[in-house]
């Protein structure tokens, strides 16, 4: 099998599913504060630079309309930097004319992951599942998230990549405040226009959570092997050590330089239009079949049919789902081409 680090799969299917706010990651205090004091210290120059962009950002954006409804199709990422320009002249002129926003879930459909961890423990453990090697990481792991071991032991398996892109992301400074939904939810509430949801959250979440994960479980054991332990969690697919201290180390700079380029790069891609980026890294050789098809197929069938029974009704609606639902030969748009819709990229 194709190696691809736990990191970059899970950033990839983060852009797929769950909107950050339902996450409890900064529900321990401390891990709030320390969150917070990270956010005030000036982003490296390295990570600056690796933000720059020489292009106008056009993300992909589908319109499926016919006599008396429009609706557009953009394409998202849920968590991104403060310092990415996304909006375009065309997304712009869509949300003046929308009517309504439609999203996967909003803040109501939230799910209680606290209850979930509490129903798993005692049934199974990741230290029971992992190598013996890496046991004593994942005991690292857990003082640097701020959650007590038998915490972080009782996380579901397919939930623990999530937490580890959440860390990642406070890191480099990428949060659910600066991602597409959050700023769209925002403009539509203050012109008093309706927000809705296209899916039940809990509904996705329990299929996710009954697949076989037997390769993400190969995924975490390869990435905490690759981690050293003791650097941040960035480190895990690099090798880079103590990110933040290896500034004065020979290499150290090309390193992060190297990192933090690799890191962003499908932020880029997205941002450009490139419309296929961010569904790259998801598919059933990669991630499973049984995931595969809880996370993208089932749910994308659902969709398709969500947007069929929507076109029944009249008015402008812009739809803002991750854009890897919107991508590769499992997505909404070829499906909704087999049943007789056409759904037309207009940016």
């Amino acid at each position: 099998m194709t190696r691809h680090p736990l990191m970059r799969c899970m950033a990839a299917m983060l852009v797929l599913l769950l909107a950050p706010p339902v996450l409890a990651a900064d529900a321990n205090a401390a891990k709030t504060q320390a969150t917070v004091k990270n956010a005030a210290l000036p982003p490296p120059p390295e990570l600056l630079a690796a933000l720059v962009q020489d292009y106008e950002p056009r993300p992909a954006v589908w319109r499926l309309a016919d006599a008396d409804t429009t609706l557009y199709l953009l394409g998202t990422i849920h968590i991104l930097p403060k310092q990415l320009r996304w909006r375009s002249p065309k997304i712009d002129s869509i949300v003046a004319e929308a009517d309504e926003l439609i999203v996967e879930t909003t803040g109501a459909d939230n799910v209680d992951f606290d209850s979930m961890i509490a129903a798993n423990r005692g049934k199974s453990s990741l230290s029971a599942m992992v190598t013996p090697e890496n046991r004593r990481k994942l005991r690292a792991l857990a003082k640097q998230l701020g959650m007590p071991f038998d915490e972080l032991d009782a996380v579901p398996l397919w939930l623990t990549g999530f937490v580890f892109v959440y860390e990642t992301g406070n890191d480099l400074g990428v949060h659910d405040r600066y991602g597409v939904e959050t700023v769209l939810e925002g403009e539509f509430r203050s012109a008093g226009k309706p927000i809705g949801s296209i899916e039940d959250r809990q509904i996705a979440v329990m299929a996710l959570a009954k697949a076989n994960d037997q390769q993400m479980l190969d995924e975490l054991n390869y990435s905490l092997s690759a981690w050293d332990g003791d650097g941040p969690l960035t480190a895990m697919d690099y090798g880079l050590g103590q990110l933040r201290g290896v500034m004065t180390k020979s290499g150290a700079k090309d390193a992060m330089r190297r990192f933090y380029k690799d890191y962003f790069a499908d932020n880029h891609a997205w941002a450009r239009g490139d419309a296929e980026a961010m569904a790259r890294d998801l598919s059933p050789e990669i991630i499973g079949p049984d995931f595969y098809k809880a996370l993208v197929v089932d749910r994308n069938v659902a969709w398709t049919g969500w947007l069929i029974d929507r076109m029944d009704r009249p008015g402008t609606v812009l739809i803002a789902v991750g854009s890897a639902h919107l991508a590769g030969p499992d997505s909404v748009q070829i499906m909704l081409e087999q049943r007789g819709f056409r759904a037309e990229r207009v940016d």
